[in-house]
């Protein structure tokens, strides 16, 4: 799921009350293996998994289109 929708999710795995909102960045493309990732860490009561997920893939693959120029 976590490939299909591009951003994986941490509910409270961690600590009771924080959850987080990842994405990876690729060197050139998705094609080529991650590098790094961006993350947005908040109250699980205040996440809203698909608006942030969707912001933080935009923003990973932003930074994957300038890493590739």
């Amino acid at each position: 799921m976590t490939r299909a929708r591009g951003f994986g999710v941490n509910l409270e795995e961690a600590e009771v009350g924080v959850s987080a909102v990842a994405a990876p960045v690729y060197a050139r493309g998705r094609d080529s293996r991650p590098i790094a990732a961006i993350s947005v860490t908040g109250g699980t009561r205040r996440l809203d998994v698909d608006r942030l997920g969707a912001r933080v893939c935009a923003a990973a693959r932003a930074l994957t289109r300038a890493l590739s120029a």
